[in-house]
């Protein structure tokens, strides 16, 4: 299934050279290099169902993109959650939509940071960033200059919990994220990071039901994400724990290598 996109947005990418037709079908694409690890990638933010659902229209388009980008390693698809790929495909990043009113109250006192802690909160960034890269297999090109990148933001907000006066974790926040493919304007979970020195599981919904209060304050809805490794399935542990707090899958991207230096 392909995701609902909002009125307007096939009109724009057509405009805009992003969308492309295969076999009849359409779909949107453009070149992306990804600001972690340094590769370049073909997005694919949306494509009608009837492509992903026979394999070897599938491997078709793939290979298709291959042609269009012979620079790109590897092709990302946005599908809805439920829908699975074949070999060579493997699913990248979930993202995911906090239900606020299904989410248990914070235990834990939780603050908002200010400039103080940029160093600190930067250290769990790049701890994060890194770890990311490791569980998908790919090269770290400079975690330090995204998290730098990412504390500059203008819609940055990140909130600490605390052990005693010491903070010992963050949840990173940018609050004026916005879904150009749906239209929605929601306030992004960039990352949140507890250190053992605190019961990590009270820590960890503290600071998300922190973060679903800030959204609920802006009017706006709460998005997180989750990055699949390659074998431990951590990925799903994580995501079930996430759901007994509320926590639903939105969308999801799915990543296959294109040509031989993938």
């Amino acid at each position: 299934m392909s995701a609902p996109v909002v009125s307007g947005y096939l009109a724009w990418a057509g405009e805009s050279g992003l969308l492309g037709d295969f076999r009849g079908l359409s779909y949107v694409a453009d070149a992306y290099t990804d600001p972690l690890t340094g590769r370049r990638q073909v997005l694919v933010e949306h494509c009608e169902q009837a492509l992903t659902e026979d394999a070897d229209l599938l491997a078709a388009f793939t290979s298709e993109l291959a042609r269009l980008h012979p620079g790109a390693t590897a092709a990302l698809l946005r599908l809805a959650p439920e829908v699975v790929l074949p070999e060579p495909w493997r699913r990248q990043i979930t993202y995911i939509r906090l239900d606020v009113d299904a989410h248990p109250a914070g235990a834990l006192d939780v603050t908002r940071a200010d400039a103080r802690h940029d160093g600190l909160i930067r250290d769990w960034l790049m701890t994060a960033f890194e770890a990311a890269c490791r569980e998908t297999a790919q090269p770290v090109a400079d975690a330090r200059a995204v998290a730098e990148n990412l504390l500059s933001q203008p819609d940055r907000v990140s909130l600490l919990v605390w052990n005693g006066d010491v903070p010992a974790g963050h949840v990173t926040l940018l609050c004026e994220a916005r879904d150009e493919v749906t239209g929605e304007d929601f306030v992004e979970l960039v990352d949140s990071l507890v250190e053992s020195v605190v019961d990590v599981r009270q820590a960890t919904t503290a600071l998300s039901r922190a973060a679903a209060d800030h959204a609920t304050a802006l009017g706006l809805p709460l998005y997180g994400n989750v990055v699949h490794d390659v074998s431990t399935g951590k990925a799903d542990r994580v995501l079930a724990s996430l759901a007994r707090l509320g926590w639903r899958p939105s969308h999801r991207f799915w990543h296959a290598p294109l040509g031989e230096s993938s």
